[in-house]
């Protein structure tokens, strides 16, 4: 095992070279956990019997755990047109800028639906784009090899 002048052991050079396993927990937080989960019951009713005393710190603690804030939620407020093509795609977006402009949604919502309806439109334009190489491969089905040699052949002196 190498070590530097300090003592250390040196970079890519530990006493343990497997390491600590995965999901193995330091012994102080195992005992913490085992006393919180004998005494769990007794520690929630003392925290609910303080905060009912007056206790702002246990009643903050309270509310906290039962009721905790609500990051998002499910907007069920917009309706939006079903998207088939890119002209409803443009009928949503119109919608949803509206309801922006009226108040109804919050800016962070009208970005998520946003990014959503651009990724939607992105794979209308892919789609779009696969027919449209599909069509032209079957009306003019040429190898690779043959158009070159056309090209060769043909407009020889134009690539010079």
């Amino acid at each position: 095992m190498k070590r530097t002048d300090k003592g250390q052991f040196a970079k890519g050079h530990s006493g343990n070279k497997q390491g600590k396993p995965k999901g193995v927990r330091n012994k102080i937080t195992l005992a913490a956990i085992e006393l919180f989960h004998n005494n769990s019951e007794i520690l929630i009713k003392k925290a609910i019997e303080k905060a009912l005393e007056g206790d702002m710190v246990a009643l903050k603690l309270c509310i906290d755990r039962l009721a905790p804030v609500i990051k998002e939620q499910p907007m069920t407020s917009i309706e939006l047109p079903t998207l088939t093509n890119s002209t409803s795609v443009l009928k949503a977006l119109a919608t949803v800028t509206d309801k922006l402009c009226n108040g109804e949604l919050l800016m962070s919502e009208a970005k998520a639906i946003y990014s959503l309806l651009a990724i939607y439109q992105k794979q209308l334009d892919i789609s779009e784009l696969q027919k449209r190489v599909d069509t032209l491969e079957q009306r003019a089905p040429m190898d690779f090899n043959s158009f070159y040699d056309d090209i060769k052949n043909n407009h020889s002196d134009d690539l010079r």
